[in-house]
């Protein structure tokens, strides 16, 4: 059975990681259609970690991460005066975006795109914790009825 709750060390702190239901056999699928990447508004060492954890044997992701920690992001705010940053698919594809594909659970940080033909396939956030967990030993038993 594969394991429910994954932990990941990045810097100071411990995070806990639930993968989405099906989302090994969905990557696997995608794989032959798609080059796939990551790219996350965390850190380097969670984007790594979270590259481990879907593609261990590098052959769905191979080298292609990008993380905060590699530019400089920009915050904005929105109409309703939220702040978030933006991510530039310019940073991957500098030249055309016409082959692109994007699947994100927050719509807001593609903006920048908005008036651009880039397919933005938004999943719902996945909220598999209900709650906040502050310490390992809070977590629900991998037996848990729940996971």
């Amino acid at each position: 059975m594969e394991k429910q709750v994954h932990v990941l060390h990045v810097n100071k702190h411990t995070m806990f990681l639930k993968l989405r239901p099906h989302v090994m056999r969905f990557l696997q699928e995608v794989k032959s259609l798609f080059e796939c990447h990551i790219y996350t508004l965390g850190a380097r060492a969670y984007a790594a970690g979270v590259r481990k954890l879907l593609d261990p044997d590098e052959q769905l992701f191979g080298s292609r991460v990008l993380s905060s920690s590699d530019y400089e992001s920009v915050m904005v705010r929105n109409s309703d005066g939220k702040q978030f940053y933006w991510k530039d698919l310019r940073r991957i594809f500098p030249v055309h975006t016409g082959h692109v594909v994007i699947i994100d659970d927050t719509r807001e940080v593609w903006q920048r795109f908005a008036q651009e033909p880039v397919p933005l396939l938004t999943c719902p956030k996945y909220d598999f914790w209900g709650q906040v967990y502050t310490n390992p030993s809070q977590l629900p038993s991998e037996d848990d009825n729940d996971l």
